[in-house]
């Protein structure tokens, strides 16, 4: 097939604007987490439609056949379309747990909730400058997606970091010595403010 181009949008998308035609690549993957709103275990693939019948995916199962009902595995022949991804029987539950959120999500503005988002971005980078932490995640907005992630001094540990947050009702995550900060429809100005002032406390001695 020569070269394939494959984007991972799970950190951009239902926040920020994406099609798969411009420019036109051959895979996306997401998932129906984080600013999608909905639940883990549901998941988002698109192939385009003119590689779909030269792709033979090494995870399959009964649903990948046309058949499905077809239990001679040596008679095992891939859907002649998008269904030959499908590997095993699908998880509904994770299916149905995100079909609330996906509908909220849709009905929204979404420029609203990107300048939401801008906004409390903006006013963290602000912060971490002023607490003297490296910022992770690129300051040009238009290289950015929707999280902010700060280095922090190994003289502060990571996750007791986390742990003071989370004692205050504050929910932040880290990688390492990478905290990251993820403001979403449900954050408020006041509760960035909040965050600031306790984490700044936290890097206090």
């Amino acid at each position: 097939m020569g070269s394939l181009i494959g984007v991972d949008v799970t950190q951009a998308a239902g926040l920020l604007p994406y099609d798969c035609m411009a420019p036109e690549v051959d895979f996306t993957i997401s998932t129906s987490l984080k600013w999608m709103c909905g639940t883990p275990g549901a998941g988002i693939l698109h192939v385009a439609p003119r590689l779909i019948a030269e792709c033979e995916p090494e995870l399959r199962g009964w649903f990948s056949q046309d058949n499905p009902f077809n239990w001679d595995i040596a008679r095992f022949a891939y859907a002649p379309d998008i269904r030959r991804f499908d590997s095993g029987t699908p998880g509904i539950v994770a299916a149905l747990a995100s079909l609330p959120a996906l509908d909220w999500h849709a009905a929204q503005d979404h420029a609203a909730l990107l300048a939401h988002n801008r906004r409390l971005t903006h006013r963290l980078i602000e912060a971490a400058d002023a607490l003297g932490l490296d910022l992770a995640t690129p300051r040009p907005e238009p290289r950015r997606g929707g999280s902010v992630m700060l280095r922090l001094p190994h003289e502060y540990p990571a996750p007791e970091v986390v742990s003071k947050l989370r004692a205050q009702g504050i929910t932040t995550d880290h990688r390492g010595q990478t905290l990251r900060l993820s403001p979403g429809a449900m954050t408020t100005e006041e509760g960035t403010e909040r965050l600031i002032e306790i984490l700044s406390a936290a890097l206090e001695r």
